[in-house]
């Protein structure tokens, strides 16, 4: 799929393509186990771009295919990453709660999707094997070098857009919520669509429905030794369409928040 479209002038023939599926987010060895198919080109994989700007955004300019991440993994490894690569988490087992709503399964009708299934029911699926724990796995490695292993329990709840995800790690010695919300809060200094939770304060995806905008929140509890990591997103753009805008204005030169919204659409 073209990036934005080729039609317009400004675009070179010669544009990255972008996928905002999930067949350029893996290695070809991973296909048959988690999306159950044998991938059609392996040598395209190699040369694919992860698209997570503000932790990968060197590698954009001039690749010639960007790889869209999926909704779920966007807040996680943007979560998590910063929080690995400074050892205040340990880079054991990353267990991840997550929520979303109807548009996360797309317009396919049927009848778990119906009104009558969906209307005040919470239900979890396809446990453990989503599509997006290897991704997830595989963009902490890119961002860290690290690969902490995943597991992944995402559920639908009775909302039409909106994605919220809590990851649990184990907490370095010492570490408290300030320090993990300082980590984070330096990591995305100056970037303009990540909106980092003070402690105390609490993520809200209905904050970002209509935005590009991630919100995280890190908090310590002692008293488990687990660090508790939050993200929330609109999965229909920052999830999605947003992020890949935001891709194409990386690769193109054009500035990081061209034709993107920060502001929420609310109530």
């Amino acid at each position: 799929m073209r990036a934005l479209g080729s039609r317009h002038r400004c675009w070179k023939p010669a544009a990255p393509s972008s996928t905002s599926s999930g067949t350029s987010r893996l290695d070809a060895e991973s296909y048959p186990d988690w999306y159950g198919f044998e991938h059609p080109a392996p040598a395209w994989l190699d040369k694919a771009v992860y698209g997570l700007p503000e932790l990968l955004g060197e590698a954009l300019p001039g690749a010639k295919l960007v790889a869209n991440p999926g909704c779920f993994p966007t807040p996680v490894i943007l979560g998590c990453a910063p929080l690995l690569a400074a050892g205040l988490i340990e880079p054991s087992t990353i267990r991840v709660d997550g929520k979303t709503g109807l548009s996360g399964a797309g317009r396919t009708a049927s009848r778990s999707s119906s009104f009558a299934s969906t209307d005040g029911s919470i239900r979890p699926y396809r446990t453990p094997g989503h599509q997006h724990t290897p991704e997830m796995e595989r963009g902490l490695e890119l961002t860290t070098g690290t690969t902490p292993r995943v597991l992944f329990v995402p559920h639908l709840v009775p909302s039409v857009r909106g994605v919220v995800t809590t990851a649990y790690a184990t907490l370095g010695h010492g570490v408290t919520t300030g320090s993990l919300t300082d980590c984070l809060a330096a990591a995305f200094a100056g970037r303009p669509f990540v909106r980092v939770q003070p402690p105390g304060g609490m993520v809200d995806a209905k904050r970002t429905r209509g935005t590009n905008v991630v919100e995280l929140q890190a908090v310590a509890d002692p008293r488990t030794g687990t660090a508790v990591v939050l993200g929330a997103l609109d999965n229909l753009i920052k999830g999605a369409a947003g992020q890949a805008i935001q891709n194409a204005n990386v690769a193109f030169g054009f500035p990081e928040g061209t034709a993107l919204p920060t502001l929420a659409v609310y109530p």
